[in-house]
């Protein structure tokens, strides 16, 4: 489709008129428009000189798919002509925004198919709903004086914090055994290995800590 708008009119005001025509022309053609849409959906700008030669463009286009818009603030002149269809009666004007003043980049617009959206982490959605209403539960038992009830859920998620923290220090400390037994050895650390060296260690917590796996 051929966007032709004037190039006497500020380059903001030539791209909202190339829009308005546009849709005017998906209004009064919806058929075309359709298959313009299915067909890759195109899109090239172009200016003529001035109102003048948008007349002639729109005289000219009377036999082909067209629409034109006339801007009610401007007194109702001729601003934007849309034609599909038509590359031999555009290519006499050129791209609107010519190189040097910002719009190089678009000229040319496809329609760009929409990404997939995202599939939700059900789980996920359901654990924080579940997290929420167990917060708003507590806070509404805090303000009727309800402590036992407000303070059981905060223990609960300390708890659950403290869980989750200690699984991280225990990743940290098999991640720094690791390297440590890495950089003695200075090749890869066989099951054995690493048995070996964990059951060398002092802490029994630490060895727990370390466990019997080496880490991928």
């Amino acid at each position: 489709m051929f966007l032709v708008t004037r190039a006497d009119l500020p380059p903001a005001a030539q791209a909202v008129q190339a829009a308005h025509a546009a849709l005017a022309f998906a209004v009064t053609h919806p058929g075309h428009a359709a298959a313009w849409s299915r067909a890759g959906g195109f899109l090239i700008l172009l200016a003529a000189p001035d109102e003048a030669a948008l007349h002639d463009l729109a005289a000219r286009a009377a036999g082909c798919p067209a629409a034109a818009f006339r801007e009610p603030d401007l007194g109702g002149a001729l601003t934007a002509v849309a034609v599909h269809g038509a590359g031999r009666l555009c290519a006499r004007y050129p791209l609107a925004f010519p190189a040097g003043r910002g719009g190089e980049n678009m000229t040319f617009l496809k329609r760009v198919p929409a990404a997939a959206p995202a599939v939700p982490d059900l789980a996920g959605l359901r654990a924080e709903l579940a997290e929420t209403r167990a917060e708003r539960d507590a806070l509404r038992a805090q303000l009727k004086g309800d402590l036992p009830s407000a303070t059981a859920w905060l223990q609960a998620k300390v708890w659950r914090q403290r869980s989750a923290l200690d699984l991280a220090n225990q990743a940290l400390a098999r991640q720094r055994f690791a390297l440590a037994l890495l950089g003695r050895i200075r090749e890869p650390v066989t099951a054995a290995e690493w048995r070996a060296a964990r059951n060398a260690l002092a802490s029994e917590q630490h060895r727990d800590r370390i466990g019997g796996t080496v880490p991928a």
